[in-house]
């Protein structure tokens, strides 16, 4: 049942008439009565220390997650094709391709027809900042960043935590609280600077720890999917790169698993990891080399071209049908045994 829902929410993906410029109108809707809902949250709570903190983000981001679950498993009593529709919902929510397979083409077009300031302005509207007058490098750095970190937020680590939850019996409560809690941790941080600093602070590091521990997993496997999917030797001598030079655990920044699915998937596209800015192409030191070495070795990174975009839009189609494969696979041994 989790392919067959995974297999129509694609399909909807592809086939629905999509309006400018944003691109998922209910996705949209949802989310501007979510996020009120969770500021509401907040102002009847008023936290101040740490369970008052944890609290609110168990009914903003568990509360849901647990609601999805149990009216699945209610839908499923009644019959699978009620419980085959909710998982089609919730999926159609929480996942999307073409939020970032969009700008990836349309800033590609743009750099191909040498018209830089439009692709510049796409990814401002991308990222929702302002990057001036960012040279041609460093705009090809950032959009392969971002569109890997977005393939992972808003498609591949949703997957991986419907898995987990699939697996778990929980039904599409993995994919709501993925992204319930990448939706809560990014709404946190954007408060205005004018509301309680003090409040802001804890609810922001009540977020993060949580997403830490709840992206921990998917992270990884994404990266372990872009592997598969790509130059897998690369893809693992970057992922060991970054390791090496951030050891990760569960106590780590949010933005460490983010980092490491990047330097994975630039790995499994041919390129060496960090990713250099537009001043020069750095030679980073490589791992100590045996006593006796004549020459101490470095790791040269190269610069990014105009068909590295297309080229990591390939492998996150690639990654797709990995998961879907995997998914069917399991689907087949659970109607064999």
């Amino acid at each position: 049942m989790s392919l067959i829902s995974l297999l129509l929410v694609l399909l909807i993906e592809q086939f629905q008439p999509q309006p400018q410029p944003q691109p998922q109108p209910l996705r949209q809707s949802l989310l501007r009565r979510y996020l009120p809902l969770v500021d509401r949250v907040v102002a009847h709570l008023q936290p101040v220390g740490q369970r008052q903190g944890w609290l609110a983000w168990a009914i903003a981001v568990l509360l849901p997650a647990a609601l999805s679950a149990l009216l699945y498993h209610l839908l499923d009593a009644a019959g699978w094709l009620l419980s085959l529709a909710w998982l089609v919902a919730v999926l159609h929510v929480c996942l999307t391709y073409r939020s970032f397979s969009q700008p990836l083409a349309r800033i590609r077009d743009a750099l191909d027809t040498g018209q830089e300031q439009q692709a510049r302005q796409l990814l401002a509207e991308w990222k929702q900042i302002d990057i001036g007058s960012l040279p041609r490098q460093d705009l090809l750095r950032q959009a392969l960043e971002q569109g890997t970190q977005d393939a992972h937020h808003q498609l591949l680590g949703v997957l991986s935590a419907f898995l987990i939850g699939m697996l778990l019996g929980l039904g599409p409560a993995g994919a709501v609280l993925f992204r319930a809690a990448d939706v809560v941790v990014t709404h946190w941080r954007q408060l205005p600077d004018q509301d309680d600093a003090v409040q802001r602070s804890l609810l922001v590091d009540v977020a993060r720890q949580a997403w830490n521990r709840i992206n921990w997993l998917p992270a990884r496997l994404t990266a372990a999917s872009f592997a598969v999917a790509g130059n897998f030797e690369q893809a693992l001598d970057n992922w060991r790169f970054q390791t090496q030079a951030a050891p990760a655990s569960l106590s780590d920044t949010d933005t460490d698993a983010d980092v490491l699915v990047q330097a994975t998937a630039m790995g499994a596209i041919d390129l060496s990891w960090p990713l250099p800015a537009a001043t020069g192409t750095p030679h980073l030191p490589a791992p100590l080399e045996p006593p006796g070495t004549a020459m101490p070795s470095v790791r040269v990174v190269e610069q990014p071209g105009l068909c590295s975009l297309q080229t990591l839009s390939g492998l996150i189609r690639r990654a797709l049908w990995i998961w879907c494969l995997l998914l069917a696979l399991i689907t087949l041994t659970r109607w064999v045994s």
